[in-house]
């Protein structure tokens, strides 16, 4: 399968550089389904608990499993999921904002050494640019900053328009598969990647998903790396929002034998604001809500539950100079499934519900 965010990227700085249209060609990717929109009205507009109802970070207590099974609706729901609850100190309310200094430190401690003719550029796809083009006029190099924390970075030389042999719909996946051409397993490309983008960010990260990709007529391969953030020991979700209006803080790494070609990620952020949160809902009550909501979240008639774990959900205001906050909720992770033409259509989502009053922030992909 090819991959769709170098190629979006290329096709912005080469826009701004005047290059050849050949790096424009699309990469498809299935990790979006499309749904229909769901009415969520009555649990968005939930009403925050009452002080009584609430309870501190240290008295919060969560079962470590959850199975259940009922029928709701002409719904069938099975949960059967463990409850993963990091080890961390509390849950606060935070908020980042655009950080032009480490955007700086970025061009000029990493950027301009490798790429010593680097020019700036300008688009209106991005806020700030810098790029390196061939005698043709066609892309060597771009890299792009956005108000909103984005950063972006290819060097077309290396890159390597292969195919994942065998994509993985899973949400959490780490191959172990070494590309063509490569000597390190993804562990040790995991590694390069946190050590790099870890060392321009405010966050922690873990590799969710790797793929191995390939062009076999080049004999050449890559990793493709996807790294989660944490925040204060606590994981931030990475799933995709159904409504398209939230931003996703995970970050992508590309790694072939060359080294590291190409990324994309929202990570270039200062934490401006913490407030800790304390007092929330009692784990049961969150689950009650679950059990009762998933008759109108549900697009199928049979939902298992696999997944329950607590995680920062990003949100943001889509402003020209957004703040991304970062709200704690519990997450539930499950697949929906329906028989259409005879055939069982499976999808998978989660929805968070805050911590502090159950209000439902988002389904996602």
């Amino acid at each position: 399968m090819k991959h769709f965010f170098k190629s979006i990227f290329i096709t912005l700085i080469v826009a701004s550089m005047l290059c050849s249209s050949s790096c424009d060609k699309p990469r498809v990717t299935n990790d979006v389904a499309v749904i229909s929109q769901t009415n969520l009205d009555d649990a968005i507009g939930r009403e925050s608990i009452t002080g009584d109802a609430a309870i501190s970070f240290k008295e919060l207590k969560t079962p470590s499993h959850v199975e259940k099974s009922f029928v709701l609706n002409g719904i069938s729901v099975s949960i059967n999921a463990d409850v993963l609850m990091p080890q961390a100190d509390g849950l606060y309310k935070a908020v980042f904002v655009f950080d032009d200094e480490n955007m700086n430190r970025i061009v000029n401690e990493w950027l301009l050494p490798a790429y010593p003719e680097a020019k700036t550029i300008t688009d209106e796809s991005f806020d700030y640019g810098w790029g390196v083009s061939r005698d043709d006029r066609s892309v060597l190099m771009g890299f792009s900053a956005d108000k909103d924390g984005k950063i972006g970075f290819i060097d077309s030389s290396k890159d390597i328009n292969g195919y994942a042999e065998d994509h993985h719909f899973e949400s959490r996946y780490i191959t172990n598969k070494i590309p063509l051409g490569m000597n390190i397993d993804a562990k040790e490309a995991e590694k390069t990647a946190k050590e790099f983008v870890e060392k321009y960010s405010s966050f922690k990260y873990s590799a969710y998903k790797i793929l191995d990709v390939n062009d076999k007529q080049k004999n050449k391969g890559y990793y493709e790396i996807y790294l989660q953030p944490e925040y204060k020991s606590i994981p931030v979700c990475v799933a995709k929002s159904s409504d398209g209006n939230s931003i996703n803080l995970f970050f992508e790494v590309c790694i072939s034998a060359e080294g590291m070609f190409a990324f994309q990620g929202n990570s270039n952020l200062k934490e401006i604001d913490c407030k800790p949160v304390e007092n929330l809902m009692p784990f049961d009550s969150i689950m009650d809500y679950f059990s009762n909501d998933i008759a109108v979240l549900a697009t199928g008639t049979d939902v298992h539950v696999n997944s329950v774990y607590l995680a920062y959900i990003p949100e943001s205001d889509n402003s020209a100079n957004p703040e991304i906050k970062l709200t704690p909720a519990w997450c539930f992770e499950y697949t929906d499934s329906r028989i259409e033409d005879g055939q069982e259509i499976i999808l998978n989502f989660t929805v968070a519900y805050s911590v502090e009053n159950g209000r439902i922030i988002g389904q996602y992909f």
